[in-house]
């Protein structure tokens, strides 16, 4: 009986991922969002703060004009392995991000523009997709930190796709749920109808 339970819920087809989410529309509603990359730019021990708002500009411009991107990284010191083809975003990220997004190469994924600090929305709406920002400055403590990003996409708020690799999961997971909650049911009632049966008086 288990594994028939086990067969009805992982019975999932296109149909009835379709089905739930027509039924259930107003739960993939979508933000604003915008796909981004990000590095972030501490300064160094022996760094003074203009030299760091420096280092910080430099990186910002290099990664407008990658043909500039190999010196500048020589002219920091930063030592990482070689860079094969044109540099790119991710590269410079993997070697001088100071952030958890830095070994993904400053890979954020998508992010609810609502979620994020304001001065960074304000940015990211104000830009192209491919565009790389000037350092955003912030004095979250002494010293400041600065921060680039560069916007690799945009969704304007909605409905999610249904074909959205995310969504598929949820829902299939949701209509897996369902499938043995209903086939846990119907074996419990068929469980009470034989029981039933075989205690009536001969």
């Amino acid at each position: 009986m288990v594994s028939q339970i086990r067969r009805a819920a992982w019975d999932v087809n296109p149909g009835k991922i379709l089905e739930y989410y027509e039924k259930n529309k107003a739960d993939f509603v979508r933000k604003e969002q915008a796909k981004l990359r990000q590095i972030t730019i501490t300064q160094g021990a022996a760094e003074k703060p203009e030299e760091a708002a420096a280092r910080a500009a430099a990186f910002a411009d290099a990664l407008r004009h990658p043909e500039k991107i190999t010196a500048t990284l020589e002219r920091f010191k930063v030592t990482g392995k070689p860079i094969t083809g044109t540099p790119t975003f991710a590269d410079v990220a993997m070697r001088v991000s100071t952030d958890d997004y830095a070994s993904k190469g400053g890979d954020a994924g998508w992010r609810d523009l609502e979620d994020l600090n304001e001065i960074v929305t304000a940015k990211l709406r104000a830009m192209k997709v491919g565009e790389v920002s000037d350092p955003l400055k912030f004095d979250v403590g002494s010293p400041p930190i600065y921060v680039i990003v560069s916007q690799e996409a945009t969704r304007p708020k909605g409905f999610s796709d249904v074909n959205d690799p995310e969504v598929m999961v949820t829902i299939e997971n949701k209509v897996r749920q369902i499938n043995m909650n209903i086939a846990v049911k119907r074996w419990l009632e068929d469980l009470r109808a034989k029981h039933h049966v075989q205690a009536q008086p001969q």
